[in-house]
C-alpha cells in the first residue's frame, strides 16, 4: 500500500521575503483559502501572500535554486522584515514502515547534505552559497504523527546563519 508523502519545509533567508521580487509571479493574497494541488487546502492568513507549484518552480529557477518539480506552492510573510518561507513538495514515494525510525543514521545523513552542499555550490556563483554546519534538529520519526522531522542549520559565506527545517508526512 502506498502512502502519500508531503513534504514541507521551512527557509529561513538572507533575502527579502521575495514580496519586492519580480512581479511577474502570480502571487495570491492573504485572507483566502489556497490549493496545494488535490493534497490539501490551506486558509492563507491575511499576513501571507501564496504562490502555486509553477510559480514556486519558477522563482526557484529565477534564484537558481534546485527545482525538483515536487513543488506544490509556497508562503511568505507580506512584511518585508520576515526573512522566512514555507515551501511544500509532494512525491507520492510510497510508504515508510514505523520500524525503519530505527534505521535513521544522523551523522550519515549529515555528511549527504554536506556533501551535497558542497558539490551544488560548484554551480553556484559566490554570494550565493551555502554550507551545511550541522543539525538544529537530528532526524527523528514520530509515531503517533507518522512523520520524520529534522531541521538542518546552513550559513551563507558571510556566517549569516539560516534555518531549513523539514517534515515528511
Amino acid at each position: 500500500m502506498k502512502r502519500l508523502i508531503i513534504m514541507m519545509s521551512i527557509l529561513f533567508m538572507a533575502f527579502s521575503s521575495t514580496v519586492n521580487a519580480e512581479n511577474y509571479y502570480e502571487w495570491i493574497e492573504g485572507g483566502t483559502s489556497v490549493d496545494l494541488g488535490d493534497m490539501a487546502t490551506i486558509d492563507l492568513d491575511p499576513e501571507f501572500i501564496f504562490l502555486d507549484g509553477e510559480n514556486t518552480q519558477q522563482m526557484a529557477e529565477d534564484y537558481g535554486d534546485y527545482v525538483s518539480s515536487f513543488e506544490i506552492g509556497s508562503i511568505f510573510a507580506m512584511d518585508e522584515s520576515q526573512t522566512w518561507a514555507v515551501f511544500f513538495d509532494y512525491e507520492e514515494i510510497g510508504h515508510i514502515k514505523d520500524a525503519e525510525k530505527e534505521e535513521i543514521d544522523a551523522k550519515a545523513l549529515l555528511k549527504s547534505y554536506k556533501d551535497g552542499a558542497k558539490e551544488d555550490n560548484k554551480t553556484r556563483e559566490p554570494g550565493e552559497r551555502f554550507y551545511v554546519t550541522g543539525w538544529d534538529i537530528e532526524p527523528h520519526y514520530d509515531e503517533e504523527t507518522h512523520r520524520l522531522t529534522w531541521s538542518l542549520l546552513l550559513e551563507d559565506e558571510n556566517k549569516e546563519t539560516f534555518l531549513n527545517y523539514n517534515t515528511l508526512l
